[in-house]
């Protein structure tokens, strides 16, 4: 009996302890803060200064949705990242998120923390973003100083200039040291040249491919970064919120070979097929040589063989005014191709029409001659479309012209047009028609141009200041609200979007 008692005392006690371990108050283990993971956390803000971001970046995500797409603009640029209120470190050991340092070369930056929106910052601690790939960075807290409270993070630019795009994702602070495991990236791959050394975009019939295989139907604008911002920042970025696949660059001869390398880089790393043209013998046939011996020249093939997986080659804008007869545009061409073809440069070719571009007959009449001539048969022809009403182009004229061209199954883009020749009566160009048009027989076109800087006649920028948010009149009709607009319209290859084939 004793013995009983004994043992139901003891089965009372610990029931008791059971109940009373319920009804304990629990204390949760801290979590990590989140600062940013498909967006910036509750309370958090953009106070960002002399760099463009996207925080809604679609292209290069490491886990989720969406990332952050950061390009330094100027000298000491940074993305900074304010605190609805400043956080409590007391919980927290590290700072840590992933970077993706773009196409190519990589980006350098300092990683700091403030205490405060106007002081109290930490130790800077340098990073070097590596291109092609994501990478992990913690930095412990006590490398930072150890500060009391975070109110901002900063990572700014150390090099004393503007850098391409390069892209950040799952900020947090990290509890023990540690994150938990994080998933593979959902894109690891850049945009990169494939494995292939005669990997580029080619010419099949009328149409251009990319190096997988997918055809490529050009919808983008003309942008005169030469003369307004040679780097194309932030200019191609705003560019490509219009969903565009390429931009037609104005270059010169008297451009260097790492401007022209940096420019296409950041044209590419917003997904922008990049078209680079030499303005410098518009209406001048006797330029010609000129552009091709630039082009050969040892420092510029060496950037154009580096960007040949997604390059158009343009050879010059508009060379040659009326005067150039057939014979001279089939020999000259001939010559500039072979010449091109026998330095190297594989990727399409991409010849201008004479008469400042406007000549389609002569596209129609020589451009076989032409094809014929390249060994590699890699040729797109463009005529740009300065055609007004008061010269006889009316929208059933337009149709015509480029209806005969498909037939005949000439590679041919329109690679200018506006929306007027000028100011006054039978100055306007029936641009709706060759959208429309364009959308029926799968034609590539690039609107002239994304603007500023078109002097006297500003009624061809599309934008007011370069932004997309400055869109207006045919500008905006062009880009997004037309149903054959680049919005509505253009389709990025697959390959250029994630770097691999499907």
């Amino acid at each position: 009996m004793q013995r009983y008692s004994i043992i139901v005392l003891i089965a009372t006690i610990i029931l008791i302890s059971i109940m009373i371990g319920a009804i304990q108050p629990s204390v949760s283990a801290a979590s990590d803060q989140i600062i940013y993971d498909d967006t910036l956390a509750s309370g958090w803000q953009n106070w960002s200064w002399n760099t463009s971001i996207d925080l809604d970046h679609t292209g290069t995500i490491h886990t989720g949705s969406k990332a952050i797409a950061i390009t330094y603009n100027n000298s000491w640029g940074a993305a900074s990242f304010r605190a609805g209120s400043p956080i409590n470190t007391s919980d927290y050991t590290a700072l840590a998120f992933w970077v993706h340092g773009g196409l190519s070369g990589s980006r350098a930056f300092n990683v700091s923390v403030q205490t405060s929106d106007s002081g109290g910052e930490s130790t800077q601690i340098a990073v070097d973003a590596a291109s092609g790939k994501w990478q992990q960075i913690s930095i412990p807290l006590s490398e930072l100083g150890r500060p009391s409270a975070i109110a901002r993070v900063n990572l700014q630019d150390r090099t004393g200039r503007s850098q391409p795009t390069f892209y950040i994702d799952d900020i947090h602070l990290s509890v023990d040291g540690a994150s938990q495991p994080t998933p593979d990236p959902i894109d690891p791959t850049p945009i990169s040249p494939p494995p292939s050394d005669q990997a580029h975009f080619y010419v099949d019939g009328r149409h251009l491919y990319d190096h997988c295989g997918e055809r490529v139907v050009l919808r983008g604008v003309n942008k005169m970064v030469y003369w307004m911002d040679i780097d194309g920042v932030p200019s191609y970025q705003e560019i490509a919120k219009t969903g565009a696949n390429v931009v037609r660059i104005q270059w010169l001869t008297s451009g260097s070979s790492a401007d022209l390398d940096v420019t296409i880089t950041n044209a590419m790393e917003q997904q922008l097929i990049p078209m680079v043209e030499l303005h410098d013998a518009t209406g001048d046939w006797s330029k010609l040589q000129m552009l091709v011996d630039y082009w050969k020249r040892d420092d510029v093939r060496t950037v154009l063989q580096k960007h040949k997986a997604y390059l158009l080659l343009n050879l010059g804008n508009e060379v040659g005014d009326w005067q150039v007869t057939p014979e001279q545009f089939r020999s000259g061409y001939t010559s500039a191709i072979q010449q091109l073809r026998d330095a190297g440069l594989h990727m399409p070719l991409v010849i201008d029409s004479m008469d400042w571009g406007k000549n389609i007959d002569m596209l129609q009449s020589e451009g076989p001659a032409l094809i014929q001539a390249d060994p590699d048969r890699n040729i797109l022809f463009s005529v740009h479309m300065w055609w007004p009403e008061k010269s006889g182009y009316t929208s059933q004229k337009i149709i015509d012209e480029m209806n005969q061209s498909a037939n005949q199954s000439l590679p041919l883009i329109i690679g200018e047009f506006g929306n007027k020749w000028e100011e006054g009566a039978g100055g306007q160009i029936s641009y709706k028609t060759i959208l429309t048009e364009a959308q029926k027989l799968d034609m590539g076109w690039i609107a002239w141009s994304w603007g500023p800087g078109n002097t006297p006649q500003t009624f061809l920028d599309m934008t007011e200041d370069g932004y997309y948010n400055t869109l207006h009149d045919w500008g905006l009709e062009v880009a997004v609200t037309h149903p054959a607009s680049i919005k509505n319209t253009s389709v990025r290859p697959y390959s250029i979007v994630h770097g691999t084939c499907q």
